[in-house]
């Protein structure tokens, strides 16, 4: 699809809603679960016509913290808290900031998350995760193919054009 095709509402669909206070992991797990399905692919009979039938996540929407969760980036009041850019959390005014030089970028935290899982002590580990502005627990959306950056944005709006 186009992406004005993709934005529009009609084009969404709601999976369901976590209830304030449930575990977010047992909610999603059987979405996550039958994302990897359709990830991995499956037949299916269609007007007496065999066909393969794909697909995979799209976008997420959550609040800032829950997202942050999702892509595995420490909170907002972190040193490295945003999902998008690595700036310093006491920078946050500087306009002068680079954000295409600073930016996360998937293949980048891929390889900071390798180095975070083979840290052979906790000290270490911690340090990292600080450093990285990464969390060393991962997200439940792990276990799926997605950019983490991309695919849970800060700000999502919709037009219906």
């Amino acid at each position: 699809m186009t992406q004005v095709i993709r934005q529009k509402l009609k084009n969404h669909f709601l999976l369901g809603f976590i209830p304030f206070g449930a575990n977010c992991n047992d909610v999603l797990k059987p979405i996550i679960e039958d994302i990897k399905e359709l990830e991995n692919g499956f037949e299916m009979d269609l007007d007496n016509k065999r066909i393969w039938i794909t697909g995979g996540l799209g976008n997420i929407t959550s609040d800032l913290p829950e997202g942050n969760e999702q892509a595995r980036i420490k909170n907002h009041n972190a040193n490295h808290g945003c999902r998008i850019c690595i700036i310093h959390h006491d920078e946050l005014n500087n306009m002068s900031f680079d954000l295409a030089m600073g930016r996360r970028y998937h293949h980048k935290t891929s390889l900071q998350f390798v180095e975070l899982d083979n840290a052979q002590t906790h000290g270490e580990k911690e340090f990292l995760s600080q450093q990285y502005g990464i969390r060393n627990k991962p997200s439940i959306f792990d276990n799926v193919t997605r950019d983490r950056h991309l695919q849970c944005p800060h700000v999502r709006l919709l037009a219906e054009t």
